[in-house]
């Protein structure tokens, strides 16, 4: 009978023990999934800033006219553009979506046109496409692969209009040879690079991998590097090249999640452009209150000037914390995406309190 106990006991502390690696395994998870840690800085400018020729003022008073740059793209089309538009039917959406487009329409000498397509009726159009979500246009200019617009908005469209008929492709690499999250469609954890990729094509760049010590250089062609969530340090020779590539004006998106005794190089770089990475999370006490240890973070003022976006919130699992140092480099410039209010707690903290919640649950 005591041996029973001793085997039904030992059982239980193992079937604990899986549930508490295999919970850690999932946080790891939902961390990856919540687009690359967003709360990641970008370095150097953001897309919209390397290509953005559009700035306009969007407020009430011209909601139904279209800014000068707008137009003056219209009138340079050379050849007919078509926009399909995948809205639910009679939504407020569609509504909006609708009185731009005619607008649009209004004002391209007979070059632009749209329609909408009805989603039950017409699922051809949709596979061609690839639509996958409501809300979506998707814009058709000559023999060029289509491109897909997700926000209605003069910015958005006019943007995808430009990228759209001119002959220079913006270059996108993702750094690979570290175990970085995959460009493959079955990578893991759940395709989220992948996704990221093809929103990327989807909106007119082009994506390619990099392997920097074997090619030993940052192509010209890059517009931007993405270094997505490595799993093992850099190498110094691949520090210098970034760093060589951010001084004559490079771009660099960094998202990282490992401790800083895991990557002492890339440490060094990031510290050497203003970032202070801290070994920890940041735990919002809002989130705390309905049981979730996560960040509740909103679009940083930066962004909403630019892409006229006000209050937005997101949430994300387990984000790290990054900030701007007050010193830094007078030639990087540093775009926080999402700024968050939360609780600071360093790793071993949350293992530790993380440990003590698994335990009492199971």
């Amino acid at each position: 009978m005591r041996e029973k106990e001793e085997r039904e006991e030992n059982l239980k502390e193992e079937e604990i023990y899986k549930s508490f690696l295999k919970r850690k395994l999932n946080y790891t998870f939902l961390a990856l999934v919540q687009l690359i840690a967003l709360l990641s800085m970008i370095i150097g400018a953001m897309f919209y800033l390397y290509n953005n020729p559009v700035k306009w003022d969007l407020t009430k008073n011209k909601r139904h006219s279209l800014s000068p740059k707008t137009i003056e793209v219209l009138h340079s089309l050379k050849k007919p553009v078509k926009a399909w538009a995948f809205f639910e039917k009679n939504s407020s959406d569609m509504e909006k979506a609708k009185q731009l487009l005619e607008e649009y329409k209004r004002n391209s000498k007979g070059k632009f046109t749209y329609e909408f397509v009805d989603i039950a009726k017409n699922p051809a159009i949709i596979e061609k496409f690839n639509v996958r979500y409501l809300g979506e246009i998707v814009l058709e200019y000559d023999d060029r692969k289509p491109l897909h617009v997700n926000e209605v908005s003069e910015y958005e469209l006019t943007n995808a209009l430009i990228r759209l008929i001119s002959n220079n492709k913006v270059v996108i690499y993702f750094l690979q040879g570290h175990d970085e999250l995959r460009l493959s469609p079955t990578a893991s954890p759940m395709k989220s690079a992948y996704r990221l990729r093809k929103i990327l094509e989807d909106r007119g760049y082009k994506v390619k991998p990099l392997f920097l010590l074997t090619e030993g250089k940052i192509p010209d062609d890059a517009t931007m590097v993405f270094i997505l969530n490595p799993r093992k340090d850099l190498a110094p020779q691949e520090i210098d090249l970034l760093k060589k590539y951010v001084e004559r004006g490079g771009k660099v998106f960094l998202a990282v999640d490992l401790p800083k005794e895991a990557m002492p190089n890339l440490l060094k770089f990031m510290e050497s452009l203003g970032v202070d990475y801290r070994d920890g999370y940041v735990i919002s006490p809002l989130a705390l209150r309905f049981g979730q240890y996560g960040t509740i973070a909103t679009i940083s003022s930066a962004e909403g000037e630019i892409k006229g976006l006000e209050n937005v919130a997101i949430f994300l699992m387990l984000s790290r914390v990054l900030d701007v140092k007050r010193e830094k480099p007078s030639n990087v410039n540093i775009t926080p995406l999402l700024v968050a209010d939360g609780v600071y707690k360093s790793r071993k903290e949350f293992q530790e309190e993380m440990e003590k919640k698994t335990l009492r649950i199971d």
